[in-house]
C-alpha cells in the first residue's frame, strides 16, 4: 500500500497536480527518469495511456511472480528444517546454509564429523591443539547432531524439499531479471514517443477575423 502512495505522489509530482501553478508541463528529463523508475509511468505522462497501462501490468506480473517465487521457497525451507529436525533431530533453530548442505550430503553428523577430523589432521598435521580448535569450530555435536540411518525414504523426501526450494528461489531471480527487461522496453518505447512527438511538432498560425479588426497567433505544439 506504502508504494502504491509512493508512486501516486511521484507520479502527481511530475505531472504538477500536487501544487499547480507550480510545476509545468513535465520536461524530457522526468520523463524519461519516471520511464525507468516506473516502467510505464513516461508513457502514462505522455498520455499514451494503453502503453502505460501495458507496461504497469507488465511491471506487476514481474513482482506477483517474484514473490509467489520467494514466499515459496522460503516457505519449503521453514518446512524442511523442521521435517529434518523431526526425522533425523536436526537443529530447526540452525540459519546456516552450510549446517543444511551438511544434513543434505551427509546421512549423520558423524560421518561429517569424521571428515572435519581428517580435514583438521591434513590442515594441522603436527598440532594437536590447532586441529582439536578446528574440529570444535567446524564440527557439529550435541544438540546439532541428525542421523538418517534407518530412514531412506525420509532422507530422500528431505532432499527433495532442499532441491525444491533451490529451485523456487533461483525462479525468483529469473523472474526479477524481468522488471530489467521491462525498464529497458519502457525507456526505449518513451524516448521513441519523445523522438515522434518532436518530430511532428509545428508551428501553427491562428487567425481571427473580426468585423473591425483581426489578430494573428502562433500555436506550437510539442514536448520540449
Amino acid at each position: 500500500m506504502k508504494k502504491t502512495v509512493t508512486a501516486i505522489l511521484f507520479l502527481s509530482f511530475l505531472t504538477g497536480s500536487v501544487c499547480p501553478g507550480l510545476f509545468s508541463a513535465p520536461s524530457r528529463a522526468k520523463v524519461i527518469f519516471a520511464s525507468i523508475l516506473i516502467p510505464g509511468a513516461g508513457e502514462y505522462l505522455l498520455g499514451n495511456k494503453k502503453a502505460a497501462i501495458g507496461l504497469f501490468l507488465a511491471e506487476g506480473l514481474v513482482w506477483t511472480g517474484y514473490l509467489s517465487m520467494r514466499w515459496r521457497g522460503n516457505s519449503i525451507i521453514n518446512n524442511y528444517r523442521m521435517f529434518a529436525h523431526d526425522n533425523a533431530g536436526a537443529y530447526s533453530g540452525e540459519r546456516s546454509e552450510a549446517y543444511w548442505d551438511a544434513v543434505e550430503w551427509y546421512v549423520n553428523s558423524e560421518s561429517y564429523n569424521l571428515k572435519i577430523r581428517e580435514d583438521a589432521r591434513k590442515l594441522y598435521p603436527n598440532d594437536y591443539d590447532a586441529q582439536l580448535k578446528y574440529i570444535q569450530e567446524h564440527g557439529y555435536f550435541d544438540s546439532f547432531a541428525w542421523d538418517w540411518n534407518g530412514k531412506t525414504s525420509q532422507y530422500d523426501f528431505y532432499r527433495g524439499m532442499r532441491q525444491n526450494s533451490r529451485e523456487a528461489l533461483q525462479n525468483a531471480s529469473y523472474i526479477l531479471s524481468g522488471a530489467i527487461l521491462t525498464r529497458v522496453v519502457s525507456f526505449a518505447w518513451t524516448v521513441n514517443s519523445l523522438r515522434r512527438m518532436s518530430s511532428e511538432r509545428v508551428i501553427l498560425p491562428q487567425i481571427e477575423i473580426r468585423e473591425d479588426s483581426y489578430s494573428v497567433g502562433i500555436s506550437i505544439s510539442g514536448i520540449y
